[in-house]
């Protein structure tokens, strides 16, 4: 009968067939006829004896499909472009590090409470904050209001001294209401400063992509046999880049948490604890270094030497 072995018992002592009659038939070693081990899916011809298999040969070309998933594998690296492949991640930073880069930007980068985003993502992370950015606007107006009162309180001072009494509100003196507008202004100002900011950061996001786009051009370059030093250099500034901008991204939302919140750095302090930044950013950074220093020549592939 034939069929095919279904399992090799540990230490290869016992072993089960699959008949071509869809049963099972155990078998020991002692019956094996095969001149090399016997190997799960080798198609086998045998005899029954007492429900169990006997004699067990294997037929022609028995492991023809046996190991042909390695085998393959070892054909593809013999290729000239396999041959090319790994000639390009032993004699160079720049494919590997570039491909981390790649990798790097479809990972977590920062996370909150609401969601955790990629660089892909990041600037869904201003809006998830709750943090609207024409409030701005309303800030503006307001900073024009306190300049106007505070040009006109000090007209008031000038004229009757800083002790005259406060003749639009009916309390206080004019000194103590200038010094009230004054503070209310810088308390504006650093809230505008950090809206500003967080626009800028928010606008200069764009800039991240270019970390994909000289990785990416890196590649190609290490794959056509170009120079590859210039490259790095600008492949390992972008990714620099867009991880820096990452953090660039949290610092400004935690200033403007800090600035437009009444409670101040403890409203910051919770935030920051809530707004982390993931691995992403990390091996950016990492990567672009690395990068820099293979274009420099401070650092060689290591796998170069073997």
């Amino acid at each position: 009968m034939k069929g095919k072995i279904l399992g090799v018992a540990a230490g290869e002592l016992t072993g089960a067939i699959t008949g071509d009659d869809g049963k099972r038939y155990r078998y020991v070693i002692a019956d094996w006829r095969g001149e090399r081990p016997a190997s799960v899916g080798a198609v086998v011809d045998f005899e029954v004896e007492g429900g169990a298999a006997r004699d067990v040969y294997p037929a022609v070309g028995a492991f023809a499909g046996v190991g042909a998933g390695a085998a393959s594998v070892e054909a593809l690296a013999r290729s000239s472009g396999g041959e090319k492949v790994i000639g390009l991640f032993k004699g160079t930073l720049a494919l590997p590090l570039a491909i981390l880069v790649l990798v790097a930007f479809f990972l977590p980068a920062l996370s909150s409470p609401a969601l955790t985003v990629s660089q892909v993502g990041l600037d869904k992370v201003t809006t998830a904050a709750g943090l609207n950015l024409e409030q701005a606007e309303h800030g503006r107006r307001r900073l024009a209001d306190l300049e106007r009162d505070l040009a006109r309180f000090k007209t008031e001072a000038a004229r009757g001294g800083s002790g005259a009494p406060d003749s639009v509100y009916g309390y206080g003196n004019v000194g103590d209401r200038i010094a009230s507008l004054e503070e209310q202004r810088a308390e504006v100002r650093k809230g505008l400063g950090a809206v500003d900011f967080l626009k800028t950061v928010d606008t200069a996001l764009i800039l991240r992509f270019a970390a994909v786009l000289a990785a990416l051009w890196l590649i190609w370059q290490a794959w056509a046999g170009a120079a590859l030093r210039p490259w790095e250099l600008a492949a390992g500034a972008a990714a620099i880049l867009a991880g820096g901008l990452t953090f660039l991204l949290r610092s400004a939302i935690l200033g403007l948490f800090s600035a437009m919140n009444p409670l101040g750095e403890a409203a910051a302090a919770r935030a920051e604890a809530l707004i982390s930044v993931e691995i992403g950013p990390w091996l950016l950074l990492a990567a672009g270094a690395g990068l820099i220093a293979s274009g420099l020549g401070l650092v060689r592939n290591p796998l170069g030497r073997t």
